[in-house]
């Protein structure tokens, strides 16, 4: 799969519902690469089981540019060993908003091993509308 926002995300992004700079905090997860999104019905945290490694604290910069949203880079600290994982980004209150598996040069998925796991946006952003 590639990299996708959730469709419910998509409808609340589009009625407005859902203001990914004003007022909630944005994290990101890293989630075992055995989670197989389903992105028509998943759509809160709950709905990745056991398969995360690891959450942010809250995503610092948010911006919104033109439709495309963009947010400071993250660093995971000292993760623990588990198997390959993707990211998911969700607001804190468990909303799903968008599911990451592809990154320019391989980057993912990252298979920790205990040490810290840096996540570097691309330049043009994490995701356009």
């Amino acid at each position: 799969m590639a990299n996708a926002l959730y469709n419910l995300a998509k409808a609340d992004l589009l009625d407005g519902s859902l203001d990914l700079i004003a007022g909630l905090d944005i994290m990101v997860s890293l989630v075992d690469e055995a989670y197989v999104p389903n992105l028509n019905t998943d759509a809160v945290v709950a709905d990745l089981g056991a398969n995360i490694v690891d959450t942010s604290t809250a995503l610092g910069s948010k911006t919104n540019t033109l439709g495309v949203f963009d947010a400071a880079n993250y660093t995971f600290v000292a993760v623990p060993a588990d198997n390959p994982c993707n990211l998911v980004i969700h607001e804190d209150a468990g909303r799903l908003i968008a599911f990451i598996d592809t990154a320019a040069g391989g980057a993912l998925p990252v298979t920790p091993v205990g040490d810290d796991i840096p996540i570097a946006w691309p330049v043009a952003g994490i995701f356009s509308l």
